[in-house]
């Protein structure tokens, strides 16, 4: 995230921070403890104010295995009031529309 501008800097700048909903892991092949794994993120869904989002990471081995798929749920919560973020600030919105999106992604 840091990447596309939605840095802790900018968060405690503008009092919001990500909050998890749901998480979802699915194994596909064994990882060993020596392993070596590549996590690719990319957005898989979005409503399209980015008030809430779908996150996926695909955990990959130097072979270019694919070992699992976790998928993240998620919003913006508002720090002070520890309420949702509604609206989402610009800044924040801009870094998620910048974001890598899966291939078949889409707007919820």
């Amino acid at each position: 995230m840091h990447q596309y501008g939605i840095t802790i800097e900018v968060m405690k700048d503008e009092n919001v921070g990500p909050v998890l909903f749901k998480e979802q892991c699915e194994f596909k092949r064994e990882i060993h403890l020596n392993s070596k794994i590549h996590v690719v993120t990319h957005l898989l869904n979005m409503k399209k104010d980015g008030s809430f989002w779908i996150i996926q990471h695909e955990f990959i081995s130097d072979q270019d295995k694919l070992h699992a798929l976790l998928k993240v749920e998620g919003s913006w919560i508002d720090t002070i009031k520890r309420k949702l973020a509604r609206p989402v600030p610009d800044v924040i919105f801009q870094g998620l529309e910048k974001f890598p999106k899966t291939g078949d992604f889409e707007y919820l």
